[in-house]
């Protein structure tokens, strides 16, 4: 799961979000539609997975364990 982590900040990094702590509020980072885009893109470009319509809700991104849970589902899928 820490390499699901350590990928996960990564991307955020790539969109330009600095993750200081496994506590942050992604929401309020994730606010503007342009930056969530483009981390969706990163995540799926960089697990290789494909996120399906339930899984945008707030609940999914609010939070890195909430990212890293959905990721691990989808990589066992």
């Amino acid at each position: 799961m820490d390499t699901i982590r350590e990928k996960v900040v990564s991307c955020l990094s790539n969109v330009g979000i600095e993750v200081e702590s496994d506590d942050i509020n992604l929401l309020s980072y994730l606010q503007d539609s342009l930056v969530f885009v483009s981390f969706v893109v990163e995540l799926e470009e960089v697990f290789q997975i494909e996120f399906d319509d339930t899984s945008f809700v707030d609940e999914t991104f609010s939070d890195m364990d909430s990212i890293c849970n959905i990721i691990n589902v989808l990589l066992k899928a």
